[in-house]
């Protein structure tokens, strides 16, 4: 099913709605210098996702709604224990995707292992900020 239109607000509806790479860059990623710019470092989290064999990974942020300069692209990887081993073995992308989430650089992405950390992110994600009544959408990128 495709990424929903976005709602008068700007946002989209309610839920996290499944896409591929593909559906993100032709819904979000072409119109302005700045969206394609910020679709370059999804690209980058997403491939980094699919090394490290990653179960899940959404995407939130101005960049899934209207605003035409968004300033970034939240992204929550939920990783496991292949991540982990890759990490032991010294494996440079893992050690790469460590260093992301250890120094904050970038500072939207976010890891979690299990489910109750990506639950608390989506829950998290799909508020409004200082807009305690309004909830909004996301969108999960498929991996594989």
């Amino acid at each position: 099913m495709p990424i929903p239109n976005l709602l008068l607000s700007g946002f989209l509806p309610i839920g996290l709605h499944l896409a591929t790479l593909e559906e993100v860059k032709h819904r979000f990623g072409k119109e302005t210098p700045q969206r394609q710019y910020l679709f370059e470092r999804l690209k980058l989290f997403v491939d980094l996702a699919t090394v490290m064999q990653s179960k899940r990974l959404f995407i939130n942020g101005s960049y899934v709604t209207s605003k035409a300069e968004p300033g970034d692209v939240d992204v929550v990887i939920w990783l496991d224990d292949y991540f982990l081993r890759q990490l032991e073995a010294g494996n440079e992308k893992a050690l790469s995707l460590e260093e992301m989430f250890l120094t904050r650089q970038p500072k939207e992405t976010f890891a979690v292992f299990d489910e109750k950390g990506w639950q608390d992110w989506l829950e998290f994600f799909s508020r409004v900020r200082y807009r305690d009544d309004v909830r909004k959408g996301l969108v999960e990128i498929t991996l594989r």
